[in-house]
């Protein structure tokens, strides 16, 4: 294997690494902020849905600007420096005594986040069309972080209080800008061909996407309402409830690869979706914490299998403009998942839990349709690698 053609597997697995140490941070920290600005900075409710706002507003705001930069400038050195600027937030917040300052660290953390995922995320597309599995290891490399992170964090909580534990997390982002920085320089690449009927997947695509994010974001928050204020369960008692399904999401990745070989990724994201529909409606109706542990393990099976062939599917369609395509991806999640947010305080104080479970899968029912319906007969819908040929030498 010559020096080139080992750069992009050295590449990507230094994107994955640091990719899956990130995600564990952002999740718990995402966990944990609401009931730091209650108990330690004594925010109210609205001051707290406005600090969890600005750090999204920031992300998504970011990500349109970091895309064009990702297919410009080295990759490496952005995503370093949003692992850098996460650090700097994390400071930032183990710092803060008021919402202002509160607010400065949700700045400082939404903006690292977008200049991390996004060129990071780039790095580990350059080997799609080499490695079919490609977004299945990220994703199970996520998916560790995650749930290794909400293992090590709440155990060292009770020691190092909030303040300890974002500075642990901002000392392990400053490892994951390390390790990506790492990595070899990348080759450039052609301009990106416009294609017509690609665009129109693509569109296509993120509406599914957009609505799935919605319809999972506010099947996860009306769980964790149903755990809090239904079944008054403390902290220890959720976490255990939801580490099972995070560690299947860590675990399930392979299975889309697989799927996608013998039924297509088109079909494969609608059995996912359909599966999530099945999920959804479980975690809505369950009558008690065991039924509702095994829907959410089902949940985070169906999310496993459908991240890595969405991610890859936009990564084929964009090109060589991976870092557009793959902010266009993350910003219709970003706002499915807001949406989802909003609806899902409502859904739960005025809906019935049969409504509540009809109408989510309803939803991705209709999400499953559209997928198949949207990649029949695109080329990317096949999983067709090319890998290099052996040529041997005179």
């Amino acid at each position: 294997m010559t020096a080139s053609s080992s750069a992009v597997p050295r590449r990507f697995a230094a994107a994955s690494g640091a990719l899956g140490a990130v995600a564990g941070i952002t999740e718990v920290l995402e966990f944990l902020l609401p009931l730091w600005a209650g108990t330690k900075l004594g925010l109210s409710g609205l001051a707290t849905g406005a600090l969890l706002a600005t750090s999204l507003a920031v992300a998504f705001s970011a990500r349109f600007l970091v895309g064009v930069l990702t297919d410009k400038l080295e990759r490496r050195w952005l995503a370093a420096a949003g692992g850098i600027v996460i650090a700097v937030g994390l400071g930032a917040y183990a710092l803060s005594e008021t919402l202002a300052q509160a607010l400065v660290a949700a700045v400082l953390f939404g903006l690292g986040d977008a200049l991390f995922t996004i060129p990071a995320r780039a790095m580990a597309a350059e080997s799609v069309h080499d490695d079919e599995n490609a977004f299945a290891t990220v994703t199970k490399s996520e998916g560790t972080g995650i749930w290794v992170a909400y293992i090590v964090g709440l155990s060292l909580l009770p020691i190092t209080d909030y303040a300890g534990l974002f500075l642990i997390g901002a000392v392990t982002a400053v490892l994951a800008a390390a390790f990506v920085a790492s990595a070899p320089s990348r080759q450039t690449s052609a301009p990106p061909e416009r294609r017509g009927h690609q665009t129109r997947t693509m569109r296509r695509l993120l509406v599914v996407v957009a609505i799935t994010a919605a319809v999972e974001t506010a099947a996860s928050l009306i769980l964790l309402l149903r755990l809090t204020r239904d079944l008054q369960l403390e902290l220890g008692s959720i976490v255990m409830v939801f580490l099972p399904g995070l560690i299947a999401y860590s675990l399930a990745p392979g299975l889309a690869p697989w799927l996608s070989r013998r039924f297509g990724r088109g079909r494969t994201m609608a059995l996912s979706l359909l599966v999530s529909a099945v999920a959804v409606s479980g975690l809505t109706l369950a009558p008690n914490l065991t039924v509702i542990a095994g829907f959410w393990v089902l949940t985070c099976v169906s999310w496993a299998v459908s991240n890595p062939v969405e991610t890859t599917i936009v990564s084929l369609l964009s090109g060589a403009a991976l870092g557009r395509g793959l902010t266009r991806y993350e910003s219709a999640a970003l706002l499915g998942a807001a949406a989802g947010s909003l609806a899902s305080g409502w859904a739960f104080d005025s809906l019935m839990p049969w409504a509540q479970a009809v109408s989510g899968a309803v939803l991705l029912i209709a999400c499953a349709t559209l997928a198949v319906r949207t990649m029949r007969g695109q080329p990317v819908d096949v999983v067709a690698i090319s890998r290099p040929v052996a040529v041997s030498q005179p």
